[in-house]
């Protein structure tokens, strides 16, 4: 197996529990927000364009590490 794919797989728990922390704050931080609003803010739901037409980019195997830096290099609070 990959070393830095073992890596994030052996990370996977505690970047899940981080990540979830994230999205508990937001909660906490801003009560109006829909929880799909709070994904998207985090970054951890994200779009795309193709052509005319915004679609939600499938992330299914992303590994959470991925995820956690893609929502620290676009949000601010972390």
């Amino acid at each position: 197996m990959d070393p830095i794919l073992k890596n994030k797989i052996d990370r996977r728990q505690i970047t899940n529990r981080q990540i979830l922390d994230h999205v508990s704050n937001m909660i906490e931080l801003y009560p109006d927000l829909r929880f799909h609003q709070i994904l998207h803010s985090l970054s951890i739901s994200t779009t795309k364009v193709v052509g005319d037409t915004v679609v939600i980019v499938d992330q299914f195997n992303e590994e959470s590490v991925d995820t956690l830096d893609r929502m620290k290099t676009t949000f601010t609070l972390f």
